[in-house]
């Protein structure tokens, strides 16, 4: 078992099915009042803790699992939540290799509970893209609502998240 950055574990894994979707200048925590959504944009999401297991050939490939914890921050350095989360790398894409990963994680974050899972192409994570995963209110503020987790990487400890909940 070896330690590794937990981004080059989320880095390597997203669906042709998940969009790849860039951050907007909404402010954090901003309603949209047409759409009845809650934003919370420019995030500062950093990893405290990481498991990686590198099952081989070196670097990531499939078999690959992970786990992390990451505490999320907003613009002004305030604790807005924490995330717990899981990854395995699954196998490459035939068209073009890249790496395909699913994620699952909780959110917990502003009085409720998010659940937060897919599948991801890493290899365009870890190039640069913005990763969007699919996220489902399961708790307080949260119960019942829908929408997106964002990041994108920033370093092998950090990412800038965006995560949109809307109401039914």
């Amino acid at each position: 078992m070896r330690a590794r950055s937990r981004w080059s574990l989320v880095g390597a894994g997203c669906l042709t099915a998940m969009l790849t979707v860039g951050a907007s200048a909404v402010p954090a925590q901003a309603p949209d009042a047409q759409r009845k959504c809650t934003v919370f944009d420019r995030v500062d999401d950093k990893v405290i803790s990481l498991v990686y297991n590198d099952v081989g050939p070196k670097g990531p490939s499939p078999g690959d699992t992970g786990s992390y914890s990451d505490v999320l921050y907003d613009s002004t350095g305030r604790l807005l939540g924490t995330v717990s989360g899981e990854a395995w790398d699954l196998a490459p894409r035939p068209h073009d290799q890249h790496l395909l990963s699913y994620y699952r994680e909780v959110v917990s974050i502003d009085g409720g509970t998010v659940q937060v899972s897919g599948v991801t192409d890493k290899t365009a994570m870890l190039q640069g893209a913005t990763t969007t995963l699919t996220a489902v209110g399961v708790s307080g503020r949260w119960l019942g609502t829908f929408g997106t987790r964002q990041w994108l990487v920033e370093s092998s400890s950090a990412a800038k998240v965006k995560i949109t909940l809307c109401a039914p």
